[in-house]
């Protein structure tokens, strides 16, 4: 048994700079995730906050705009759905599932191409035919 992994968990390698060897390694794949970066970096803005109430006390918290663990990696929705697809492990009933219905949709597309070559055939014969008449 053997195990791969995707290397794009991981991120992209990129060259330190001075003082930035505690930055979160960021990937931004499409423009919406450019934006909200873009957003966050804002100096101007008021930070955001949310209200926290319990029984005897009601609290202000400043949500963050930098990422606490400073190793967060962002992909695309898309890279994500293809990576959990990738890592689902297939029980052997569903991989001989897979292979029947494999195997029913190349018969199906065997038949159908014989059924045109028939036709063919016969259109060519009937040609034929009419040519030497």
């Amino acid at each position: 048994m053997s195990s791969e992994v995707d290397e794009s968990l991981f991120g992209g390698v990129k060259p330190l700079a001075h003082g930035q060897s505690n930055s979160p390694i960021v990937l931004l794949r499409d423009k919406h995730a450019i934006r909200k970066t873009l957003n966050a970096l804002g100096v101007n803005r008021k930070p955001e906050t949310i209200q926290l109430i319990t029984r005897d006390m009601v609290r202000e918290l400043i949500i963050p705009t930098d990422d606490p663990s400073g190793e967060s990696l962002i992909i695309s929705p898309e890279e994500f759905e293809r990576i959990k697809w990738a890592s689902q492990v297939l029980t052997k009933e569903e991989l001989e599932a897979r292979e029947q219905a494999f195997k029913k949709e190349k018969e199906a597309i065997m038949d159908a191409v014989t059924t045109r070559k028939k036709i063919m055939k016969q259109k060519e014969m009937v040609w034929n035919n009419k040519k030497l008449s």
